[in-house]
């Protein structure tokens, strides 16, 4: 199989090449797509979300500038697209708050090394994923960015446009939440 050239791709794209613009579109489009998706919670959003990405890339293209991979660059315009899009919504999205009631530290049972295997065996992953859907915006973004993409913190950090300490703390705090309401599903 072939291995794309990704910077030929790029440089094709910021002199108007068509075949390297849609090339660059259908090379990311799924993974962009699905930041997009797990932020806004609805199909139809997300593909109009998604294109409008994509244009919004195409179209400044010329102003990326290599220093940082290109598909963090992609998430950081698609996550800014779908940040506007839930405040028009008027959807409560407050990326910086760090007061959240229901995820204090204190009130999540330490877990020891037996309950943790014991719990690995009854998870059933949709559940997990069904519990994710759940999870507030800012928690959903950070979670899917760290774990589906694997960015590291300082690539979340530049995606989301927010201090590397917000990441951590939302990390932190969705993976907490995460963990309620999966052990919920499990009751």
């Amino acid at each position: 199989m072939e291995t794309v050239n990704e910077t030929a791709l790029i440089e094709g794209a910021k002199n108007g090449d068509r075949a390297s613009q849609e090339a660059i579109v259908r090379l990311y489009e799924r993974r962009v797509y699905s930041l997009i998706l797990r932020m806004v919670g609805n199909r139809e959003d997300a593909r109009d979300i998604l294109q409008e990405t994509m244009v919004k890339a195409l179209t400044s293209i010329n102003r990326y500038d290599g220093s940082y991979p290109f598909l963090s660059w992609l998430f950081k315009i698609g996550a800014n697209k779908s940040i506007d899009f839930l405040r028009r919504r008027k959807i409560e999205f407050k990326m910086f708050a760090y007061e959240d009631e229901d995820a204090r530290i204190d009130d999540v049972p330490d877990a020891g090394a037996t309950v943790a295997e014991t719990l690995a065996d009854r998870i059933d992953w949709a559940i997990v994923e069904r519990c994710m859907e759940s999870l507030e915006p800012r928690y959903r973004a950070v979670l899917f960015l760290r774990y589906r993409d694997d960015l590291s913190y300082q690539e979340i950090a530049r995606v989301l446009s927010m201090p590397m300490g917000t990441v951590k703390i939302l990390l932190h705090r969705g993976r907490i939440e995460l963990k309620k309401q999966v052990m919920r599903e499990l009751k």
